[in-house]
């Protein structure tokens, strides 16, 4: 008899019967995605999309994982002032101005 996880269908081995066939368990994989608090997605870059449908059956089991292209096509965080030498902000991205304001004079 030829015991396969029921969730992802992975090979888990056989044991001697009379009647062959297949029953059901549970991989340890599978197991330990149900202690998950938060399902993670994988994202594959543009360049691998024709990797989807293997990343999306290699990463099969309850709770599924979502698989999904990158379609962005730059960086979020100034990436095209940045290219174009128009940042004119510090390393990380902070203004260089003095940002303390000047204390308040109290006329009495």
């Amino acid at each position: 008899m030829v015991i396969v996880c029921a969730w992802c269908e992975r090979y888990l081995g056989s044991k001697p019967s009379k009647h062959g066939g297949v029953t059901h368990g549970i991989c340890g994989t599978c197991q330990a995605r149900q202690r998950w608090r938060d399902t993670p997605t994988f994202i594959l870059e543009p360049g691998r999309a024709e990797l989807l449908p293997v990343i999306k059956d290699l990463l099969r089991g309850k709770p599924e994982i979502p698989v999904v292209v990158d379609r962005r096509l730059e960086e979020r965080r100034g990436g095209e002032r940045r290219r174009a030498g128009l940042d004119t902000r510090g390393v990380h991205g902070r203004r260089k101005l003095d940002r303390r304001r000047a204390p308040a004079v109290r006329i009495s």
